[in-house]
């Protein structure tokens, strides 16, 4: 299995990434700092979180976790990582609303970061 680290981001500039596996999401998500943004998952009913993350020095990353569907294959991270070589800044928050709209959230769930979390 491919793992995408942080690494394989740096040396493939040009390349488009998905993460969908949750250890791996998790791991990537740890690598850059922003783990602690979502909240613990809620089983009690639909959930999705989103993060963006712009810090990255190649890629634009779209980070989302889902919970509280019906189906637990449903539930779980989701990470997208688009390269800033191909694609504006504005035009990556066009995507994350879009994608955020066809996982049936509102535009206004998406936050964003502009550095890594920190921790005390």
């Amino acid at each position: 299995m491919n793992t995408t680290t942080l690494t394989t981001l740096a040396e493939n500039p040009d390349n488009l990434f998905q993460v969908k596996d949750n250890v791996e999401a998790e791991r990537l998500l740890s690598e850059l700092g922003i783990i602690a943004q979502f909240a613990k998952p809620d089983h009690t009913h639909a959930r999705i979180e989103s993060v963006v993350y712009n810090e990255h020095s190649t890629h634009h990353i779209l980070a989302l976790r889902l919970s509280g569907c019906a189906e637990a294959a449903d539930n779980g991270y989701l990470i997208y990582c688009i390269p800033k070589s191909q694609v504006t800044q504005p035009d990556f928050l066009v995507v994350a609303r879009e994608t955020l709209k066809e996982f049936g959230a509102k535009p206004n769930n998406l936050s964003r970061l502009s550095r890594p979390a920190t921790t005390a």
